[in-house]
């Protein structure tokens, strides 16, 4: 696993891939410190040490989402953890209300607002990137 691979939409953070199986990517899970959380009859999630999030479907065994988290370093076209979001950039993204995020290129991005100190204004920084098979748009 590459914690600081590019955020690819679609298709893969860190080196997982969306839509592979579960077993293919045994050797990451067994080799690291993963935990995980049955959330319904169909779902698990697996957790890495609070960095990533792996959500698989029982039934297919395949990956359908993948969540990076503060601490992973790869970048999704240029936005990574911790980013402040420029005006700029929160123009080219739709904002889902409902959600609360932000959506951009088949990606979500996550955010919470953060006082910026130095111009006393509120910002949108980015805590949670995450990709998914096009199926749940």
């Amino acid at each position: 696993m590459d914690l600081t691979a590019e955020i690819v939409p679609y298709q893969s953070i860190g080196g997982i891939k969306i839509k592979s199986i579960l077993s293919e990517n045994k050797e990451l899970i067994e080799g690291n410190h993963f935990k995980y959380e049955m959330y319904n009859y169909f779902f698990i999630k697996y957790y890495l040490d609070h960095l990533l999030e792996i959500h698989v479907n029982v039934l297919s065994g395949e990956v359908f989402k993948i969540s990076a988290f503060e601490g992973y370093k790869g970048s999704l076209q240029g936005v990574q953890i911790g980013t402040i979001l420029s005006e700029d950039r929160k123009a080219e993204m739709e904002f889902d209300d409902f959600e609360e995020i932000f959506i951009y290129n088949g990606a979500t991005i996550e955010t919470e607002l953060v006082l910026n100190p130095d111009n006393n204004k509120w910002e949108d920084k980015v805590t949670c990137i995450s990709v998914y098979t096009k199926e749940l748009e």
